[in-house]
């Protein structure tokens, strides 16, 4: 009773420091704009802002404030950028259904227009979706391995600094929803054993004691997968592959010990064959029947084919070495299974970017300029993170995982769990290494060993004396060391920026953020009513064209390759006269132009235009020396009603140009 009261206190605790964290980041928002727009009537003002870096989150609320215009009930297409054509888009229509119902139950309460509405619920978006997560991903665990286990998967996803990021307050994006199907699935390995059973009175701590308990596991995981490559099909490929090594080398270094506990090769079956099924379903809920079509970027058919290939694989290979590897290997056996898995990376190969435009030589070439794609070290070095912020306390648990394993107290079924996910963990550090994007499917992974390492570590203790005090020590210095990140960088800000009142202070992120609402108010009045197309960068466009409703030319989605490189041919022109003609062509009535989100310089390198310098391009001679090329109008900003020269205080020199 003690334990279950322990544990419910832990997840209580943690649900309520998400949403004290976004009472407090709502509440400093709102103060902000308020200040800000002091003498602005309230049918003018601008939607709140979100967090510095959720470029994505502005278009998703965008995509939610226009679903459903034209008889369009799933996010297939968009005027968003691109303009004037428009262009497909293959995002989640749930998550955007989910914020279009936030900001519809918002407006109905109080009144506001849907744009504000959908910007103000939306800061509560992914703290909702975490705390109903907390109320059952943890349960799962301490009803499965015990209340130690679930106290520790609870405190992992709110410490857990890439892995809190996908919930952070003001940045409604799908991360959050990526990262809890993920987290399922590999829990669900975990909960069935990772393939592992034992005999029914068998006491080996965590694994299913018939292959019936095991399969319900494996379904529960399957059902996570099939939803995370819904969300994101190469974020749950990635972990698919991850988890298949991990279950394929405990099979390989446990196969030839005493069996304690039996691998099932069934498992992995019902595994392959639930998560097809349902990725297939997904997928039909999503394009069935008119938009049926070969973006494998996006869940197909062919990754439920690979899934169901890949199950066999691991299947076959798992059972022949958890056998010893006294039989011949079954080669024939692998045909179909090996053809099936390699339907999918064959198609990409050969169809290449008409299939999957990530392949694609510009946003190739881009992509080394944005930090996601970047190795980890590279970022650390330019000091845009530090190493402890990046993999928090994981080095410590692949050490305190062979302890464990290295136990003769502990058994073999157990031992193949531990290495399972120690194996799927190490190996998504390492694309982390290659690329930082991937933290945040390595942290589930430590959410995960932690969850399982932390109760055997406290079964293997003594029960009573020294060894159990200096246990019990290293334990809480152990949650320290993963708790500390959160307690220091992410609640205490948003407290202190509450305490500060009516008028707080902002940071930088925040400031850029107000420095763009304060743009797209500017140009919006400017239009008086009229329809905008605008030119900026790419991230300044997103931040724009949804603070104001505008359409624009260039970002960095991958469905938006055409419209980044025009907007880089109109911003790296070499005369006035070729950006204008280009503006004309494609509609832009407003250009904007920052020192902050500036990517004239990539641009140039990427496009390959030989003969072409940064100073004679169209940004610089606008940004840097001045000019009003001919056509166009210059914009006074910032505007003659605001009181508040953000562009100043951020050391910002922004230029607004009107296309005549």
């Amino acid at each position: 009773m003690a334990r279950r009261i322990g544990f419910s206190a832990v997840v209580l605790v943690c649900c309520f420091w998400v949403l004290c964290h976004a009472y407090l980041v709502d509440a400093n928002s709102v103060r902000v704009c308020a200040f800000l727009d002091s003498g602005i009537p309230a049918p003018e003002r601008m939607p709140v802002f979100l967090f510095e870096t959720a470029f994505d989150g502005y278009t998703w609320n965008y995509h939610a404030e226009h679903l459903g215009a034209k008889g369009q009930w799933r996010l297939r297409w968009t005027d968003f950028d691109h303009a004037p054509e428009g262009r497909e888009v293959h995002w989640n229509s749930a998550f955007a259904w989910y914020l279009r119902g936030l900001g519809e139950g918002y407006r109905h309460h109080t009144g506001e227009t849907l744009r504000n509405s959908m910007f103000r619920a939306s800061i509560w978006a992914n703290p909702i979706l975490l705390v109903l997560a907390l109320l059952v991903l943890p349960v799962l665990a301490a009803r499965r391995y015990g209340s130690l286990s679930g106290s520790v998967v609870a405190l992992g996803m709110i410490s857990g600094q890439t892995f809190y990021d996908g919930f952070t307050p003001g940045y409604p994006d799908h991360h959050g929803l990526i990262a809890l199907a993920l987290l399922g699935m590999v829990l669900g390995i975990v909960w069935a054993g990772a393939g592992w059973v034992q005999a029914g009175d068998g006491d080996a701590f965590g694994l299913p004691t018939s292959v019936a308990r095991a399969r319900r596991w494996m379904i529960f995981s399957a059902l996570c997968g099939a939803a995370g490559l819904w969300f994101s099909a190469v974020s749950a490929t990635m972990l698919l592959l991850a988890v298949g090594s991990g279950a394929l080398a405990a099979a390989l270094t446990f196969g030839r010990a005493p069996a304690d506990a039996v691998f099932q090769p069934l498992l992995w079956r019902v595994w392959a064959f639930w998560g097809a099924a349902a990725s297939l379903v997904f997928y039909l809920i999503e394009y069935f029947p008119q938009h049926m079509g070969w973006r494998l970027e996006v869940n197909h058919p062919l990754y439920a084919l690979a899934w169901l290939g890949g199950g066999g694989i691991l299947a076959i290979a798992g059972e022949w070495l958890a056998t010893g590897a006294r039989k011949p290997f079954p080669w024939r056996r692998l045909v179909w299974p090996a053809l099936a898995a390699a339907a999918l990376p064959l198609t990409i190969l050969i169809g290449g970017e008409a299939v999957y435009t990530m392949r694609n030589g510009l946003l190739l070439r881009i992509h080394a300029y944005l930090e996601e794609f970047l190795p980890l070290a590279r970022l650390i070095a330019n000091r845009h993170t530090t190493w402890f912020m990046a993999v928090g306390g994981f080095p410590a648990l692949p050490a305190l995982t062979a302890l464990p394993l290295l136990s003769n107290r502990t058994p073999r079924g157990t031992k193949a769990v531990l290495l399972t996910l120690l194996v799927t963990a190490i190996l998504m550090a390492a694309l982390q290494l290659c690329q930082a994007r991937w933290g945040l499917l390595a942290e589930l992974t430590h959410i995960a060993l932690a969850g399982v390492l932390i109760p055997q570590l406290w079964r293997l203790l003594p029960v009573r004396g020294a060894g159990r005090l200096a246990g019990v020590a290293g334990m809480l210095a152990l949650g320290f060391v993963f708790l500390k990140p959160a307690t220091a960088n992410k609640f205490p800000p948003a407290w202190k920026q509450y305490r500060q009142g009516a008028r707080p202070g902002v940071d930088f992120g925040q400031g850029i953020a107000l420095l763009h609402r304060q743009v797209a108010r500017t140009i919006r009045n400017d239009a008086a009513g009229r329809p905008v197309v605008l030119l900026s960068s790419p991230d300044s466009s997103c931040m724009l064209g949804a603070f104001g409703g505008f359409r624009t030319v260039g970002t960095f989605y991958w469905e938006n390759v055409g419209g980044l490189e025009t907007a880089a041919r109109m911003l790296t022109a070499r005369t006035d006269a070729e950006a204008l003609a280009l503006m004309r062509a494609h509609g832009v009535t407003h250009v904007v132009l920052m020192p902050w989100g500036d990517f004239t310089a990539p641009f140039l390198v990427a496009l390959g235009e030989s003969g072409t310098t940064l100073q004679n391009t169209f940004a610089y001679r606008v940004l840097v020396n001045g000019a009003v090329p001919p056509g166009t109008r210059r914009l006074p900003f910032p505007p003659t009603d605001s009181p508040h020269e953000l562009a100043r205080q951020l050391d910002q020199r922004v230029v607004l140009l009107k296309v005549e």
